[in-house]
C-alpha cells in the first residue's frame, strides 16, 4: 500500500465526471447547473443521498404519485377516509415541485444561452418546460393564499397538468 486509505480519493484527484465534481467547478450554481439542466453530461445523478437515484427519476415518481393522488382524492368514499394524507402527500409534492423549480431557475443562467443574471432567467422561465414546472404548483399556492377571497377548489382539477412534466423526461415529444 502507498500509505493512503483505499477508501478515501487523494484531495487533489477527482472523483466522477469533472463537471460534476465541485472542484473546477466554479461555484455550486455551476454544479448544481451541471446536475439539473446539463444533459450534455452522462451520469447527472443525484449525488446526496445514494449513486443509483436519479433526479430525474425521482421527480417522474412524485409526479406519478401526485397524479394518483389526485385520481384517488375524487373518489368520494376514499378523499373522505384519506384526506389528510392527500393534503400531506399534496404539500411534499408541491414542496419537492417547487424546489426544482426554484433551483432551475437561479442555476439556468450557467447555460449559455442564458448567462444575464435576470433576462436569462425570464427567457427560461419562458419555456415549455418552466411553465408546466410553474403551472404544477400554482393551483396549490393560488388556493393557500387566496382561498379567503374566493372559493378556488377548482383549482384543483389542475394539478393534474402535472403529468405534463413527464414530456421532459420522455423522447417523444
Amino acid at each position: 500500500m502507498n500509505g493512503q486509505s483505499p477508501v478515501a480519493p487523494d484531495e487533489d484527484e477527482e472523483v466522477g465526471h469533472p463537471e460534476l465534481t465541485l472542484k473546477g467547478a466554479g461555484s455550486v450554481r455551476r454544479w448544481l447547473y451541471n446536475w439539473l439542466l446539463n444533459s450534455e453530461i452522462e451520469g447527472n445523478y443525484f449525488h446526496f443521498i445514494e449513486r443509483w437515484i436519479y433526479f430525474d427519476t425521482f421527480i417522474m415518481f412524485w409526479v406519478v404519485v401526485s397524479v394518483t393522488a389526485v385520481v384517488l382524492e375524487s373518489v368520494e368514499s376514499i378523499h373522505y377516509v384519506l384526506n389528510l394524507e392527500f393534503i400531506i402527500l399534496d404539500t411534499i409534492a408541491v414542496a419537492i415541485f417547487s424546489l426544482e423549480y426554484l433551483l432551475r431557475i437561479y442555476t439556468v443562467v450557467e447555460s449559455p444561452n442564458h448567462k444575464h443574471a435576470l433576462f436569462g432567467r425570464v427567457k427560461y422561465a419562458l419555456t415549455g418546460n418552466a411553465i408546466v414546472d410553474l403551472l404544477a404548483v400554482l393551483p396549490f399556492f393560488l388556493e393557500a393564499f387566496l382561498h379567503h377571497l374566493f372559493d378556488l377548489r377548482f383549482l384543483r382539477v389542475f394539478r393534474l397538468l402535472r403529468l405534463l412534466k413527464l414530456t421532459k423526461y420522455t423522447g417523444s415529444t
